[in-house]
């Protein structure tokens, strides 16, 4: 990291400051000290969702994540314009997890039922748009570039995250390794190590 990207992040954290004094009521020291990160799920659904529902408005208008069996639980509020209000549960399970510093790629199996909350004309509409690859995968296809490096076939997600947010993962993040443990209970669970 170079003297511009520290003092970046350092106006960064004193904007955030708020959220940030928020968020590390969430974290336990003996944790950290211990190398684990345990997310809670509180702190997506209050924190960060938020901001994602922000931005992902007026398409989605509520969004939930929870962690239990060692898998992700999303439900969402979707509003599909002309085929309506629609409700997406997805439940996903971390297949790959490889965040070091030359590489921050995610894969994700998933299940997703999606169900249209409208007329039958627009639930037809729904089936039409979702076709043979599903929901996820089409919504993903039809905006590639505005999510770059995140792909779905029908079954696996993808994400690499170098491509998502480039700056993030070649500047603060490229001394930490994370190694995915497990989801549930209400968190997600990781073992961290700075190089």
């Amino acid at each position: 990291m170079n003297d511009k990207s520290i003092k970046h992040w350092m106006g960064y954290l004193l904007r955030k400051k708020d959220k940030i004094h928020l968020l590390l009521d969430y974290f336990r020291p003996e944790d950290l000290e211990n190398g684990l990160l345990l997310i809670p799920q509180e702190v997506i659904n209050r924190l960060l969702l938020p901001d994602i529902l922000a931005a992902a408005s007026p398409w989605m208008t509520d969004v939930q994540i929870s962690f239990s069996n060692n898998m992700i639980f999303l439900d969402a509020d979707i509003n599909a314009r002309q085929a309506g209000p629609v409700r997406a549960m997805m439940m996903l399970s971390v297949e790959e997890c490889t965040f070091r510093p030359d590489a921050h790629r995610l894969r994700f199996s998933y299940r997703e039922d999606v169900r249209s909350l409208g007329n039958p004309a627009q639930s037809i509409m729904l089936n039409m748009f979702r076709g043979n690859s599903g929901f996820l995968a089409r919504l993903i296809s039809m905006n590639s570039a505005k999510l770059p490096g995140i792909t779905a076939d029908g079954q696996n997600l993808y994400v690499n995250l170098d491509r998502l947010f480039p700056k993030l993962c070649s500047d603060p993040l490229k001394h930490l390794s994370l190694r995915y443990i497990a989801s549930g209970d209400g968190y997600l669970k990781f073992h961290f190590a700075f190089s």
